[in-house]
């Protein structure tokens, strides 16, 4: 059975949503979208779900509860994207080192609270900026977290500036983010 949109008033059914839901695993997002072209007021209506589930919006980065309902306040061209995980992420645990000279290995780890299921593939922003604020293209990645887990290496150069670096890695789905940072100096 498939989640549904049902309005906030029985009598008056909700117009101009259209619903697309993506799977990975146990995780889905629903994702909502108000037709511009054929509705001109805000309108609330609900997300009924099959089962309950960890609700997060995507969009603002906010926890939403435990539930089978998420209500929906959207405008007409408004878009909102509520992802549906089977357990609550408490916590991301970032590290980061520079193993060979020029080279970051960042590491990040997800925690659910009480996890009745196993952690599924989720997607993390990783960013990082040198001691003048800066953060280039190559530093900025989203990368796949199969079971809770990430790994890479991010080239700096061996001309990488000396002074603290900051790291921050964000979880797309739940925006839970964690920063760290480290001190490089000459190579």
């Amino acid at each position: 059975k498939c989640p549904c949109v049902l309005a906030a008033d029985p009598a008056k059914p909700p117009r101009c949503f259209e619903l697309n839901t993506f799977r990975h695993g146990d995780i889905a997002v629903h994702g909502f979208i108000r037709d511009f072209r054929r509705s001109t007021e805000t309108e609330t209506a609900s997300l009924k779900l099959t089962a309950p589930a960890y609700l997060y919006d995507v969009r603002r980065r906010q926890f939403l509860g435990r539930s089978d309902t998420a209500a929906l306040t959207m405008a007409p061209g408004d878009a909102t994207l509520i992802a549906a995980l089977p357990y609550q992420l408490e916590r991301l645990e970032v590290a980061a080192r520079e193993n060979t000279p020029g080279r970051l290995t960042v590491s990040a780890t997800l925690a659910a609270t009480a996890p009745t299921a196993p952690l599924g593939r989720h997607i993390l922003h990783c960013q990082l900026t040198d001691p003048d604020g800066l953060s280039l293209p190559p530093w900025r990645q989203n990368l796949a977290a199969s079971d809770g887990l990430l790994t890479t290496a991010i080239p700096l150069g061996l001309n990488r500036k000396n002074g603290v670096w900051t790291i921050l890695v964000r979880d797309i789905l739940t925006g839970l983010e964690s920063t760290t940072t480290l001190t490089l100096s000459a190579n």
